[in-house]
């Protein structure tokens, strides 16, 4: 086996996203170049949140949602409609897009004010737990940050 370079790693990485599509000839390189496909999809231009991959050079929308009791805020690249289709019932309160860093920048800040208010919400266990939150009106973006 021949070591690859970074670069050529890096365009294994941009070309099959997952590591799950990744040939075995190159996941050990990767592992070894960049310690695991998180950082690989990093040097990349790429994130993986939220179970799936977000890609830098899309437009990304943060989502704020009212659902019976409690919020959740979230990115999707997707139509919200899409992303929300198997959440319960709710209500879309705000939704803002942006270039995915000012996106995740804002998710942070939001979060890190948030997180003492955050329910038990087994539903969402694998679905944004943290993400949700208890708050004593329907807020807005601006009320968060």
């Amino acid at each position: 086996h021949r070591k690859y370079t970074r670069d050529e790693l890096i365009e294994v990485v941009r070309a099959v996203k997952k590591r799950d599509d990744c040939p075995m000839e190159y996941r050990h390189y990767i592992k070894e170049e960049f310690g695991g496909w998180t950082k690989a999809l990093e040097a990349a231009g790429l994130a993986q949140n939220c179970g799936g991959l977000l890609d830098y050079s899309k437009p990304a929308t943060l989502y704020l949602l009212k659902f019976d009791g409690f919020y959740k805020i979230g990115i999707t690249q997707r139509p919200l409609s899409q992303r929300a289709a198997k959440f319960p019932s709710h209500e879309i309160l705000d939704q803002y897009c942006s270039d995915l860093d000012e996106i995740l920048s804002l998710e942070r800040e939001i979060l890190s004010k948030v997180e003492r208010f955050q329910p038990d919400l087994s539903w969402f266990e694998r679905n944004g737990k943290t993400e949700c939150f208890l708050f004593p009106f329907d807020p807005t973006f601006d009320d968060l940050i």
